[in-house]
C-alpha cells in the first residue's frame, strides 16, 4: 500500500468517525496499520553498476502513529471505550512493531511433528523451515547472491549458510505445502548458479537454533567491517539483492530453540553479492560434501520418476541411506527425503 492509499484510508476513517460509523473507522485504520508490515519483494538479480542506497529513518511510521494517536484522543468522549482502546492498540502496533518483533518470546519455536517444520510457540499460525545452502566450487558467491529473504551465515573457520523461510497457515498440511513451494522457487533460482537447498529435519533445525546469542557491535557498519569481523552467526535479510538488515552474534551457551532476532538497518544497503564476495575473500566457504553431490544429482534429474533418481541403501537408526543415479550417497531422515523429492520434482 502506497502513501496515497494510506491517506485515503485515514480520510475514510475520519469521515466514518464523524458519521458515527466507528466499526468502519477501526477497519480502515487497521488496514493503514497493517500496511507498514514489511512487504514481500520479487527476486532480484544484481547488475553491474548498481549503487548503494542510503537508508533513512522511518518517519512515515512515526507520523502515522502520531496521527492515529490524535484520532484516539479525539474519540475518548464520542465513541464506546472499546473503540478507543482498539485505536490505541493500532497506534502501538504502528510505532512499536519493530520492537515487538524483536522480543525474545516472539522468536521461540518448536519442532512440528515428523516434518521439516518449526512452529512459533506464541503465534501458532506462524511456521518456519530452515534449509542448508550447499555451494558448488567456483560458484559460491554467484549462487549465494541469488537468495532472497532471511539468510543466516555461520562463522568459525569457513562460512556455512542457512536459508530461513516463514509462512502463515492454519494447519500443518497447508504450512508444509507453502514452505515446499517457497523452497522449490528458491531452488530453481539457485540450481543453475551452482547452489542447492537441503531442508533440515525439524528436530535438527531446533537443535541448531538452541544456542544463546550475544549481540556484538560491528564498528562502522559497512561491508569491510562486517566481512572482517570474527562472527559466530550473522543474521541477514535480503530484498531485491540488497542487505536491508544485518546483525552479528557470538554464541553463549545453550537456550530454548529460537530464531535469530531481526537485524538493524545498515547506514547503506550493500548488495548481498558484495557482502558474499567480501566474506569469501576473508573466510572462504566449506568444500562440497557427499550430500551436496546427492542434491546436485536431484537437480539434474528434475521431472524423472523417483525410482530413476535414487535407490535405497538400507535403513539404520539415524535415517535412510540413499544412492543417487550418479553414485552420490546420502543419509536422510524421512521428512528430509519427502521434502527433497517435492522440492526437486
Amino acid at each position: 500500500m502506497g502513501w496515497g492509499l494510506r491517506f485515503l484510508g485515514a480520510a475514510i476513517a475520519l469521515v466514518a468517525l464523524g458519521a458515527g460509523a466507528w466499526p468502519i473507522t477501526v477497519l480502515a485504520l487497521g488496514c493503514v496499520a497493517l500496511s507498514f508490515r514489511r512487504a514481500k519483494t520479487k527476486p532480484y538479480a544484481p547488475k553491474q553498476g548498481d549503487i548503494l542506497a542510503k537508508a533513512g529513518a522511518p518517519w512515515g511510521r512515526y507520523l502515522t502513529g502520531a496521527a492515529l494517536l490524535v484520532v484516539a484522543l479525539g474519540t475518548i468522549r464520542s465513541v464506546p471505550p472499546l473503540v478507543t482502546v482498539a485505536i490505541a492498540g493500532l497506534v502501538a502496533c504502528v510505532i512499536l512493531w519493530p520492537s515487538i518483533r524483536a522480543a525474545p518470546i516472539t522468536r521461540l519455536v518448536r519442532p512440528a511433528g515428523e516434518s521439516i517444520l518449526l512452529r512459533s510457540k506464541l503465534f501458532p499460525w506462524k511456521w518456519y523451515a530452515v534449509a542448508e545452502v550447499k555451494l558448488e566450487p567456483g560458484n559460491q558467491v554467484r549462487a549465494l547472491s541469488a537468495l532472497e529473504g532471511q539468510v543466516i551465515l555461520l562463522g568459525g573457520g569457513t562460512t556455512s549458510s542457512l536459508h530461513q523461510v516463514g509462512v502463515v497457515a492454519l494447519g500443518h498440511g497447508s504450512a508444509e505445502r507453502k514452505v515446499i513451494e517457497r523452497l522449490r522457487e528458491e531452488s530453481k533460482r539457485l540450481g543453475p548458479r551452482g547452489g542447492h537447498l537441503v531442508p533440515l529435519d525439524g528436530l535438527e533445525a531446533a537443535e541448531r537454533l538452541s544456542v544463546g546469542l550475544k549481540k556484538v557491535d560491528i564498528g562502522g557498519r559497512d561491508i569491510q567491517a562486517v566481512s572482517a569481523f570474527p562472527f559466530d552467526l550473522l543474521a541477514l535479510r535480503v530484498e531485491r539483492g540488497r542487505v536491508v538488515s544485518e546483525r552479528a552474534f557470538t554464541l553463549s551457551g545453550r537456550s530454548a530453540p529460537s530464531l535469530p532476532p531481526p537485524g538493524e538497518r545498515p547506514r547503506r544497503e550493500p548488495l548481498f553479492w558484495e557482502l558474499a564476495q567480501a566474506i569469501e575473500d576473508k573466510h572462504g566457504w566449506p568444500e562440497p560434501d557427499e550430500l551436496a553431490a546427492f542434491v546436485s544429482s536431484l537437480e539434474a534429474t528434475r521431472g524423472e520418476p523417483a525410482g530413476d533418481r535414487f535407490r535405497s541403501g538400507g535403513r539404520d537408526p539415524e535415517g535412510i541411506a540413499l544412492e543417487a543415479a550418479g553414485g552420490a550417497k546420502a543419509k536422510l531422515t524421512r521428512p528430509q527425503l519427502r521434502a527433497l523429492a517435492s522440492i526437486y520434482a
